[in-house]
């Protein structure tokens, strides 16, 4: 009697630590404002997210997200709404069901 509770026990453990282990969230919202600005986003797991904005010229945004289901954003613009601020941004993910 005692091997099947203790059994059992431990089958819920691993079903607790696996739920955890499953459940992960990265989370990155950087905002940045002036000119000749560097961000540098780095996230692996499962929904990683990243939302980046920055303001001014000459910026540049690099984002790597390894794992499933990452989004990131990069929103990059001096005011102007023109293509001509020399901004850079470069996204690179790894894994199942990313969007950018």
């Amino acid at each position: 009697m005692k091997r099947k509770i203790l059994a059992s026990v431990s089958a819920a453990a691993l079903i607790l630590a696996t739920g955890s282990a499953l459940a992960q969230d990265n989370t990155s919202n950087v905002n940045q404002t002036g000119s000749n600005g560097t961000v540098s986003v780095s996230q692996s797991g499962s929904n990683a997210t990243s939302l980046i904005n920055q303001g001014g010229s000459s910026n540049t945004a690099t984002v790597s997200q390894s794992g499933d289901l990452a989004n990131s954003t990069v929103t990059q613009d001096n005011g102007t709404g023109s293509s001509d601020d020399n901004n850079t941004a470069t996204v690179t993910q790894n894994g199942n069901a990313q969007s950018t």
